[in-house]
């Protein structure tokens, strides 16, 4: 009797092992950031989660994201914060997260992971807002994040979490 418990409970923690491994494969894949900032919120830009595989789509999205504005004496456009504009479309494409237009400067937005599943990759969005009792610039914001990413045949998914 002893050893048949003793064989039940290898093959239980056998099988919880096996069980997370499978936690362990989920690892993020790696991603270099474009973008991560705030938009003023009246550029008439709406939510959206995109993938940009070409030339043509990076450069409509560029001229929708350059609204021009001013920092003293200079005309700056969003799109000379990005830390590269010139994306080689074989080898990579872009994943772009821009959120709802926000009340004030206490909300962020931020692509956390991508986890690379068997026939997609769930990118995982995370949207915070600053805890109560901390206060914020009432000024309208629209935060986004903007990442490359190699090539890939597999459909994304976005999920939307909330901090």
């Amino acid at each position: 009797m002893t050893t048949k418990i003793f064989k039940y409970a290898v093959i239980v923690l056998l099988l919880a092992g096996s069980f997370s491994s499978c936690k362990e494969k989920e690892k993020c894949e790696p991603f270099v950031l474009i973008g991560q900032r705030s938009l003023s919120g009246g550029e008439g830009i709406p939510q959206q989660a995109i993938v940009i595989k070409t030339q043509e789509e990076w450069e409509d999205f560029k001229t929708v994201m350059n609204t021009e504005y001013y920092q003293g004496q200079n005309t700056i456009k969003e799109t000379d914060s990005f830390s590269e504009t010139e994306i080689d479309f074989d080898q990579y494409q872009i994943i772009a997260v821009i959120d709802e237009v926000r009340p004030d400067m206490g909300w962020s937005m931020e692509i956390k992971c991508m986890k690379e599943h068997i026939d997609k990759i769930a990118v995982i969005v995370q949207v915070s807002t600053l805890e109560k009792g901390f206060s914020a610039p009432l000024t309208e914001h629209q935060p986004y994040h903007i990442v490359k990413i190699h090539v890939t045949k597999k459909s994304i998914e976005f999920k939307h979490i909330k901090k």
